[in-house]
């Protein structure tokens, strides 16, 4: 367990945990999630996977055979939000300075690391619609 900080400067962690900042640090790491996807595709694989910016939304997307898969975050002011590429809602990120002095996300009231809020967008796309075995 973490151990609460007995001096922090909240205000400063505070304004450094904007949806900005973390819309940011989720499109590089983002990034970083589809070049280790590809680099796991077989040899003989006929897809790939792309990462599109688009002013406030960063698009994933498969590329190939079979068709186009897409999952898409979207920052507005109060939130980030994830759809599929049919505009279905998955969930919606929202932020907060935990008791730790960390920054979390947070979906649905429950605190988050980043690389799961990741894994739960895009786990699907990357390994059920296009599973590493041919």
């Amino acid at each position: 367990m973490n151990e609460i900080p007995q001096d922090l400067d909240w205000v400063k962690a505070r304004a450094a945990c904007s949806l900005v900042e973390v819309f940011q640090k989720l499109k590089a790491d983002i990034r970083v999630d589809v070049d280790d996807r590809n680099s796991a595709r077989p040899p003989e694989a006929r897809y790939k996977f792309s990462v599109a910016n688009r002013g406030n939304s960063i698009t994933v997307y498969s590329d190939g055979y079979p068709p186009m898969k897409s999952v898409v975050f979207t920052l507005a002011t109060d939130r980030i939000s994830v759809a599929d590429g049919d505009g279905e809602a998955m969930f919606e990120i929202a932020l907060t300075l935990n008791d730790e002095g960390r920054c979390k996300p947070k979906i649905g009231g429950k605190e988050y690391e980043f690389w799961q809020v990741r894994r739960k967008a895009l786990e699907k796309l990357f390994f059920e619609f296009y599973p590493i075995t041919p």
